[in-house]
């Protein structure tokens, strides 16, 4: 799954294929390809949604929030779910969880 995120604008349908067939991303991975600046990364999060799949319980709910545009009411970085492990400057660092939005 880590290469296929590395690459540019996947299509729809091609996403949606592999995500039905069993294919999951962690956090890491989400994280390594918009640091990257993957174009369409979120494609990934937006299909997993639009399938109802469980995405992998290390992504935070905040980031599939942002990769799907969700309307945020958050007043709180401690209230962005992420995971236990996640840095302390996690909460602080634009540039940690950038994800290109369109």
């Amino acid at each position: 799954m880590t290469a296929i995120m590395q690459v540019h604008n996947v299509p729809r349908a091609a996403a949606e294929a592999l995500l039905m067939a069993g294919a999951c991303f962690t956090w890491q991975q989400l994280q390594d390809a918009a640091a990257r600046l993957v174009p369409g990364l979120q494609v990934w999060a937006v299909i997993s949604r639009k399938l109802d799949l469980q995405m992998d319980a290390s992504v935070p709910q905040i980031a599939a929030a942002i990769c799907c545009g969700d309307d945020l009411d958050v007043e709180s970085p401690l209230q962005w779910d992420l995971p236990s492990d996640a840095a302390a400057d996690a909460l602080s660092s634009r540039s940690s969880t950038a994800v290109e939005c369109q």
